[in-house]
């Protein structure tokens, strides 16, 4: 099965790293620094989540983002202006990349940093994951001791946990909640505090978890979002 292959793949990969190690910092490396941690089967399955993760945050992005952008001329002309001006400044700067098609000229000047260096786009897609999370009910939790969540009563054994849609779509912490708003994350704009004017709290917005629990494939997630969403557009 392609199941099966690609494990098998992984982790094949994964020992020949454990016996070579390389100089670069990533997450591998830091899996296998220390066998008491993670064996080859645990590295594994991290690095499995880890893909997962992040091909679920992009196919999530992605699409909603998409289907607001082709009902908001404005925001698309936006992104794009965005684009183009950017592509415009690398031209000036190395006037040989003029013999490049527009998408060779991308695949050659966007990667895993510059990718996010636009603002706008940026602000569409963290509005596309405030609509739509990539998981929308993480895992349950089950409450070790009674305890009292804000006004809720926990009782020893209960099952917890966050509606991540609900907080994202929260009216005491997001202005005009139900509308597609890309500014409501532009810091300088009017729309990034509550409906009160104060500073949106840290979790009203949780579409990678936070704290210990954050996505471990967040980053990659964001980075593959964003060049996709650059050469689409």
């Amino acid at each position: 099965m392609n199941r099966d292959a690609v494990k098998k793949k992984l982790y094949y990969f994964i020992q020949k790293r454990r016996q070579s190690p390389t100089d670069n910092f990533d997450y591998l490396n830091l899996f296998l620094s220390d066998d008491k941690v993670f064996g080859d089967e645990g590295a594994l399955d991290m690095v499995i989540d880890f893909f997962l993760a992040a091909v679920q945050t992009t196919n999530t992005a992605l699409i909603t983002a998409i289907s607001y952008l082709m009902k908001n001329p404005e925001a698309f002309k936006k992104v794009r202006a965005e684009v183009d001006a950017y592509l415009k400044e690398r031209l000036e700067e190395d006037p040989e990349l003029r013999n490049l098609s527009k998408l060779d000229l991308l695949m050659k000047v966007i990667n895993g940093e510059t990718c996010f260096e636009f603002s706008y786009l940026n602000c569409v897609l963290m509005e596309a994951l405030r609509f739509q999370p990539p998981i929308p009910t993480p895992n349950f939790n089950e409450a070790l001791a009674d305890c009292k969540i804000g006004k809720y009563n926990i009782k020893k054994g209960d099952s917890v946990t966050p509606w991540i849609t609900g907080l994202h779509f929260n009216s005491s912490q997001w202005q005009r909640p139900e509308e597609f708003l890309p500014e409501r994350f532009d810091y300088n704009h009017p729309l990034f505090l509550t409906p009160s004017g104060e500073k949106r709290h840290p979790n009203s917005f949780l579409a990678f978890s936070a704290g210990y629990r954050i996505c471990i494939g967040k980053t990659l997630g964001e980075m593959n979002t964003r060049i996709l969403a650059i050469i689409i557009t």
